[in-house]
């Protein structure tokens, strides 16, 4: 499952860091303790994660955010070229 990184990543949390908080107040062994610590500090790891993930998205957004301005155009046809007179045929003015 992805997160939306449009979120703010600590708020993606609250709801786990809550339930934790109620589990931790109704009393819990020392094993309890330890693994409530070890969640604690998963949750700071994928936060911290998400936000490296939202700063290199942001980044990119602004790469092409910069770009965007850009017109792209066609390029029109070449002006035809004038004909020199010494390219001339010794035959254009029989030919007439």
């Amino acid at each position: 499952m992805e997160a939306d990184l449009d979120d703010d990543p600590e708020g993606l949390f609250d709801n786990l860091r809550s339930s934790i908080v109620q589990l931790e107040s109704l009393g819990v062994d020392d094993l309890g303790s330890e693994l409530i610590n070890t969640a604690r500090q998963q949750i700071e790891q994928a936060i911290r994660k998400l936000e490296e993930q939202k700063e290199e998205r942001d980044k990119e957004n602004e790469s092409d955010i910069y770009w965007s301005h850009i017109v792209t155009q066609e390029k029109s046809a070449p002006a035809p070229e004038a004909r020199d007179a010494s390219a001339r045929s010794v035959f254009e003015d029989v030919d007439r």
